[in-house]
């Protein structure tokens, strides 16, 4: 993802999810925005959430147990953590 390279400080994968910690910025809340709401039309099985602190603007992604067999799930637990 082009955001990721440009603005990403750092993630986690979580047991049920993900966490990823963007510079905060207009145009960096705006594209997550939009990916929230493409996102939610196409999972709705996944609990998204921007919350901005200060100057990071964090993404969170979660599911519940039984959508772990989701090929969208299956994706986002193979992403590796990284620090910016």
């Amino acid at each position: 993802m082009a955001l990721d390279k440009r603005a990403l400080l750092r993630a986690e994968n979580r047991p049920n999810g993900r966490l990823n910690v963007y510079r905060a910025g207009d145009e960096i809340e705006r594209v997550l925005a939009e990916l929230i709401e493409a996102e939610g039309e196409c999972c709705p099985f996944l609990d998204i959430a921007v919350e901005r602190e200060g100057n990071e603007v964090r993404l969170s992604v979660s599911f519940a147990e039984e959508a772990r067999s989701s090929p969208v799930v299956q994706i986002i637990q193979s992403m590796r953590g990284v620090t910016g």
